[in-house]
């Protein structure tokens, strides 16, 4: 005998009985309908369903019904077709519906959880990114603030003028100005104010030497000043009277003659209703003051509007229901 004979064959159970070495329900039910030799079509039409849905159940596709009544229907049916305990099956189907809900809802926590630190992640990422952000501006005010402090001179503080220095400067300027009014010709001297008689006369050789550029620019002829000063005087005397920029706004005189049965309203600018009130024939109402002023009047025909005395055209405000609304300047 050889060695290939006296191995037993371990899948001779399971050929001959396949169904009972199966544990997912639908491939059982799957195993039965092959034994029994039908077909899905066969199957659908017995159970009067489509053969998507036999295929369904037995690929435990249970994700294609809309809840678990109708596949748990469907299911003892296709049991009771094929020959299945009902009650064993259901505790199968039952118990493989339990273990989808727990992956899906594990599924669903590790999705969450991932997404959960994905968005940490990007939590920090964004802080990290602000942080390195107020860090360079603060770099670049406290650059800025050493730039603008270096950039400042440095203020050197000048010497203490005294009073002898300033009269000295004083008395400087008082000789470089005698000394070129002394080198200007005498004509020149006396349309100045400086006759000269004090001073001694400059020889033509100072004349030449004198330079008259040291002369500051920004002086001014004393003569000039007075002379300003005189008019303005002069000027001030006479008496301007400034022109109002506005005249004030003459009051408004207003009068209205009733003919007949009026509703009327008399507002002021600001919107403030001034009188209103349901007017009789041969009333006569007067009014005097500010302008402008909005009046409405129910029946235009039975009223006569002056103002200031002049009478004004109601017609050109009236509307076709006979009411006028209308602003007096």
């Amino acid at each position: 005998m050889s060695e290939q004979e006296t191995i037993p064959d371990e899948n001779a159970d399971q050929v001959s009985n396949p169904i009972e070495t199966l544990t997912q329900p639908g491939a059982i039910l799957a195993a039965a309908r092959q034994e029994l030799k039908l077909t899905v079509e066969g199957v659908a039409n017995e159970l009067h369903l489509r053969p998507s849905v036999v295929m369904d159940i037995e690929g435990e596709n249970y994700e294609e019904f809309s809840s678990d009544v109708f596949l748990k229907g469907y299911f003892r049916s296709y049991c009771r077709l094929v020959g299945l305990h009902e009650a064993r099956m259901v505790e199968l189907l039952d118990k493989q519906l339990k273990n989808l809900v727990e992956q899906k809802l594990s599924s669903e926590k590790a999705e969450s959880d991932a997404q959960r630190k994905e968005n940490q992640k990007q939590l920090f990422k964004q802080a990290g990114i602000f942080i390195v952000v107020i860090i360079l501006c603060a770099l670049m005010v406290v650059s800025l603030t050493d730039d603008t402090s270096f950039g400042q001179k440095e203020e050197i503080p000048g010497p203490d003028i005294s009073e002898g220095v300033v009269t000295e400067a004083f008395e400087g300027k008082a000789d470089a100005q005698t000394a070129v009014v002394n080198s200007l010709p005498e004509t020149e001297r006396r349309l100045s104010g400086d006759t000269g008689q004090d001073e001694p006369a400059q020889s033509s050789s100072d004349e030449g030497a004198l330079d008259l550029s040291d002369k500051p620019l920004f002086e001014e002829d004393t003569n000039a000043k007075l002379t300003n000063a005189s008019e303005t005087q002069l000027a001030d005397n006479t008496l301007v009277v400034p022109e109002p920029a506005e005249l004030q706004a003459q009051p408004l005189g207003l009068e209205i003659n009733f003919k007949g049965e009026c509703w009327f309203e008399l507002y002021a600018n600001n919107g403030r209703r001034i009188t209103a009130g349901l007017k009789q024939a041969g009333v006569n109402y007067s009014y005097e003051g500010e302008r402008p002023v909005r009046l409405v009047l129910g029946n235009s025909a039975a009223a006569e509007v002056y103002t200031d005395g002049s009478l004004l055209d109601l017609s050109v405000y009236a509307r076709p229901s006979g009411r006028a609304e209308l602003t007096i300047e």
